[in-house]
Order: structure tokens, then sequence, then C-alpha cells
């Protein structure tokens, strides 16, 4: 299977991690306020931090990367730059009150970036699994 027939999913598997990770850093003080005897300590280990992290921002790469590139938007580059450097800043700011808010909206932002990188997709010849097969529907010919 060809990268550009991976392409969406790769989107789609994107804004569920970005999302993910920003609900995670919204949420577990929350929940680690209500939970009895620390039941949901391990939402706060920072593996699982650095590990949701990592994981969105490897995928973001790929997939906002290898997008940009096959349909020539490389202004959506923009998106995910600012998102990296607002959970870069989040880390460089952990304990303040302001690590939360910048990890959410870099979350969100890449997130957002890969909403947009599949709307160009979508938009593109080249992104379709059939362009990129090169099948000819006119003449039925691969």
């Amino acid at each position: 299977m060809s990268l550009a027939a991976l392409r969406p999913s790769i989107d789609r598997i994107g804004v569920a991690l970005s999302a993910s990770c920003a609900v995670h850093c919204l949420l577990t003080p929350l929940l680690l306020a209500v939970s009895s005897a620390g039941l949901l300590s391990w939402l706060a280990d920072e593996r699982l931090e650095l590990g949701l992290i990592a994981a969105a921002l490897l995928i973001g790469v790929i997939g906002i990367g290898t997008g940009c590139v096959r349909h020539r938007r490389y202004g959506l580059i923009a998106l995910p730059a600012v998102a990296i450097a607002l959970i870069a800043a989040s880390r460089l700011l952990e304990e303040s009150p302001a690590e939360t808010a910048l990890v959410v909206v870099g979350g969100l932002t890449l997130a957002a970036a890969h909403v947009v990188n599949l709307y160009f997709c979508r938009r593109c010849e080249s992104c379709s699994p059939v362009a990129s097969s090169g099948f000819d529907p006119e003449s039925g010919v691969a």
C-alpha cells in the first residue's frame, strides 16, 4: 500500500492523537483531584505525557509533511510549526499555570493542521488513491 493511500488514515490518527494529548492535559488535574487514593495517578506520569507528545508530533511530521509536499501547500507547515513551538514552550514552563494552556492550544493546533491537510488532500488529484495508483479511469489502463 502506498503512502498516498495511507495519508488520510495518518491524518485521522494525527487528529485523534493531538486531540487526546490536549484532552489529557486539560482533564488530568481535574481527574486527579476527584479520584480517591490516587487511582488515576498514572495519568500524570511524565512518560505517558512525553509518549503522547512524541507520537502526536511524529504523526504530524509524517502526515502533514508528506501531504504538503504532495499537494504543494507549503504554507500549511506553519500550523504544525506553531504547535511544536507551543508544546515545547509548555515543557519549559513546567509547574506554571501557562503550561496547560500552551500544551492544550498546541495539541488543538496540531489537530487543526491535520484537518486542513485532509481537506487539501481530498481536493488534490495526486493524493487520491486512484491518481496515485496510475490507473486512468477513462482508458481503463493502469
